[in-house]
């Protein structure tokens, strides 16, 4: 019974560990990327995105790309 215990203990701590690693990889930075599209579908280049609630802005690229 004791032993159950502690291998269950172990595969507790490795696996909170490796979760930890998991969140740190980014280093707490997000990278958004996407198109700007109109209703048809048509790529719209030199169009400001701006995250909502921060001063992050970037325009669009001429395929309407953005990063």
């Amino acid at each position: 019974m004791n032993k159950i215990f502690i291998k269950t203990c172990i595969v507790f701590f490795v696996s909170m560990l490796n979760f930890s690693v998991l969140a740190q990889n980014t280093g707490g930075k997000i990278t958004v990327t996407g198109t700007v599209v109109d209703e048809t579908d048509v790529t719209l280049p030199g169009v400001n995105v701006i995250e909502k609630g921060t001063s992050n802005a970037v325009a669009t690229d001429f395929d309407g790309n953005f990063t």
